[in-house]
């Protein structure tokens, strides 16, 4: 890491921004839905690889299949989708 100085940034404010980062680093699970493979999943991987070292990697890498409501993939581009609220009324928290 550059000195205190050395970048135009504050050293306590670079001791934050270190603290923040190793935080939520590495991550522990990435999860996206199997059509988001080719793109974000993908990508995330080769984000990380490129500038990260190998022990900051995501830990894990999940996909899940498509949520179906009446019988079809749920997607708000399509309109077809339940926000949690009406999920909730309908079905109760538990």
């Amino acid at each position: 890491p550059p000195a205190e100085g050395e970048c135009g940034i504050a050293g306590d404010v670079l001791r934050r921004m270190r603290r923040e980062f190793r935080y939520w680093y590495p991550m522990d699970l990435r999860v996206s839905g199997r059509d988001l493979i080719p793109n974000h999943l993908l990508f995330c991987l080769y984000t990380h690889a490129a500038i990260l070292p190998p022990e900051l990697g995501p830990r894990g890498m999940r996909t899940n299949g498509h949520v179906l409501l009446n019988g079809e993939k749920m997607s708000k581009s399509s309109g077809n989708f339940r926000t949690m609220r009406a999920a909730v009324d309908e079905y109760s928290a538990d």
